[in-house]
């Protein structure tokens, strides 16, 4: 019975392992807080997969429009139009929801399982797998993916949602300083 429990506690350790590797395509600190980005004027973080299989290429930026034929991304400083039809797969990041907290907070409750005697069996895989779950649970809400959602609903995040505004040109975009 005691192996079981042992087997069973592993098993749901790695699980919850697994579960916490989700995380956000965006550079660290690059994407605002959740409740602060409705009032970040920067545009969510996209990385595009343009082409088949191996031979695909790979661009990454701030998404600045979504407009019905083309993407725009800034790439550092340098704007890049993609057509929409070339784009096999997207993720787009629209905020920081925190999960490094939830994390935390997992730990935490993990570490004090010692004081819970024989019951330690059951709360220490408890707090890993839904320390492992909640995180990337966090991670999964704030991004999203193309074709699994609409260009529509990546476009909520971009700079200009409503797409590029007219005699804005793209040579004056700039990205955001100091992450």
């Amino acid at each position: 019975m005691r192996r079981l429990s042992v087997r069973l506690g592993a098993a749901l350790i790695a699980g919850a392992l697994a579960c916490g590797c989700a995380h956000s395509p965006a550079p660290k600190g690059w994407l605002p807080k959740s409740d602060a980005s409705v009032t970040d004027a920067f545009g969510g973080w996209i990385v595009a997969e343009i082409g088949p299989g191996r031979k695909a290429a790979r661009v990454e930026g701030e998404l600045i429009a979504v407009e019905p034929e083309s993407v725009l991304v800034l790439d550092g400083d340098r704007p890049v139009m993609l057509a929409k039809q070339a784009i096999v797969r997207a993720r787009v990041a629209g905020y920081d929801l925190h999960a490094s907290t939830i994390t935390t907070w997992a730990f935490l409750g993990a570490v004090t399982t010692p004081t819970h005697g024989a019951w330690l069996l059951i709360s220490l895989p408890m707090w890993s797998l839904a320390g492992g779950i909640g995180t990337a649970s966090a991670v999964r809400a704030s991004v999203f993916e193309y074709p699994s959602a609409p260009w529509t609903e990546l476009a909520k995040y971009a700079r200009f949602p409503q797409g590029m505004p007219a005699g804005v040109p793209r040579a004056a975009l700039r990205g955001k300083r100091g992450g």
